[in-house]
């Protein structure tokens, strides 16, 4: 069978596939296919812990025609799939999804009259394309710590990609490893429903921002106009690496450093710097907190210092410290996600050793490959917005392919 052609090829369909596809199309590009693994939009979100919610009201996609207003401020799982279906309606990009089309090889080849540059295979057929956007995420793949033993560990084992709510976790001891948005709400969720006792084992150093507080803020902000579309676009266009881009990511992280709520007397060391700095210079993303301060102030949800006590490897009935051993019935890796764009980018060349030790694309910061200039990596870059932009790099991403398109 031969290999579908096309213009372009996107693959995910959240965020910055949705908006990318959407560019293209509202530019006049028909010849092109949003290809997606799972069996609708936003598959990744389809798969999180029943009660996340996103933790910015501003989190939308370019030109969606008001719908994120008809939405509440902070969406629930369900609520932003909603919001993605709505959004494919509105660019008319059902007849471009391809549903079930796990891409399993990307690669290049020296185009031959300027004409289809990449072959991406699934699991279900090929395609060449003239351009791809490869708009995955840093979300793609859980992140799984080698810890010695816990083949040996005779409780339940699973990273918080498996979580999904705490009914199978009542009456247990639980070990959460992490300290991040999902470790601290997975913590909650299972101390408010039925876990015996939670604990969570803490290492690097964590902003903890209560959301109630983030409200007045986001209020404020929204009142001033900095989070309208206008201002979103033009922070988006701050280069990162800039001079500019660090002196607005510290102008961002005035109000927000200033109620973040200090931990360390229980074992979470406050960061130096600011929320929205301390993600960009380590990757350490601040907990937006919905009630874990107060459980951790009343000892609901204990917390290990991994500083002091180094998790040593796993046992039959539980994790060994330094200090001793502690018996717990599961455990839950919240230790984060890679891009593991290495399992199926065959091109090494487009990749290279980035921010934080990952591997990642090697971009001009606005998404786009220097190696090979007709590919797209939206979402990958940094965004004084943080993950505000990840709409507006896919619609970037879209906009420049149809616009050499054109030409």
């Amino acid at each position: 069978m031969k290999p579908e052609r096309l213009d372009a090829i996107v693959i995910g369909a959240g965020f910055c596939g949705l908006s990318a596809g959407a560019a293209l199309r509202a530019n006049g590009v028909e010849r092109f296919a949003i290809l997606e693994q799972g069996a609708e939009v936003g598959h990744f979100w389809s798969k999180t812990y029943d009660r996340i919610h996103l933790h910015s009201p501003y989190h939308g996609l370019p030109n969606d025609g008001g719908a994120v207003q008809r939405y509440p401020r902070y969406k629930s799982r369900d609520e932003l799939i909603a919001y993605f279906r709505e959004y494919a309606e509105r660019h008319q990009l059902r007849p471009k999804l391809r549903f079930g089309e796990r891409v399993t090889r990307v690669s290049h080849r020296e185009p031959a009259g300027g004409s289809l540059e990449w072959q991406i295979r699934t699991e279900r057929g090929e395609f060449e394309s003239r351009y791809v956007v490869i708009a995955t995420a840093g979300n793609r793949s859980p992140s799984l710590p080698q810890i010695p033993g816990s083949d040996s560990f005779r409780g339940r084992l699973l990273h918080s990609s498996a979580y999904r709510n705490a009914e199978p976790f009542r009456g247990n001891d639980v070990l959460i490893v992490g300290s991040g948005n999902s470790a601290a709400e997975i913590s909650l969720d299972l101390c408010e429903n039925g876990a015996r006792s939670v604990r969570m084992w803490v290492r690097g150093p964590r902003h903890f921002l209560p959301n109630s507080r983030m409200g007045w803020i986001f209020r404020i902000a929204s009142a001033l106009g900095i989070f309208s579309e206008k201002k979103l676009r033009e922070a988006h266009e701050i280069v990162y690496g800039t001079p500019e881009f660090t002196a607005a990511v510290r102008q961002r992280d005035s109000l927000p450093k200033r109620i973040s709520v200090d931990l360390s007397r229980f074992g979470i060391r406050m960061p130096e710097r600011g929320p929205n700095e301390e993600v960009l210079m380590t990757g350490r993303i601040p907990v937006f907190d919905v009630g874990a301060i107060r459980a951790i102030r009343r000892g609901r949800i204990g917390v290990i210092d991994g500083n002091v006590r180094p998790i040593e490897g796993f046992t039959e009935k539980g994790v060994r410290f330094r200090g001793g051993e502690e018996p717990f019935d599961a455990v839950i890796l919240a230790t984060g996600f890679e891009p593991k764009l290495d399992e199926f980018v065959a091109s090494p060349e487009l990749l290279g050793i980035g921010r934080w030790g990952k591997l990642l694309p090697v971009t001009d910061r606005r998404s786009r490959s220097t190696v090979h200039p007709t590919a797209f990596f939206p979402g990958f870059d940094l965004s004084v917005n943080g993950g505000l932009s990840l709409g507006l790099f896919g619609w970037e991403a879209g906009e420049k392919i149809a616009a050499e398109l054109r030409r």
